[in-house]
């Protein structure tokens, strides 16, 4: 009886935890790829980092 309870309350649990941190450092790792690509493409088209005025107003439109 001992090991099912360690089963259900220590080890599913862990394997859970485990499973939830390495899907949301890879969604992070996704994430930050293609921020980098964005960065970069901006750069190729020679735009600034300095957001323009029709920039902001899509922020503001969003937010």
């Amino acid at each position: 009886m001992d090991e099912s309870n360690t089963l259900k309350d220590v080890i599913i649990p862990s394997i859970i935890m485990a499973v939830i941190f390495i899907g949301n450092t890879l969604i992070l790792l996704i994430i930050l790829h293609y921020r980098k690509k964005l960065d970069l493409s901006k750069c190729k088209k020679g735009k600034d980092k300095v957001a323009d005025e029709t920039e902001l107003s899509d922020l503001r439109m969003i937010g």
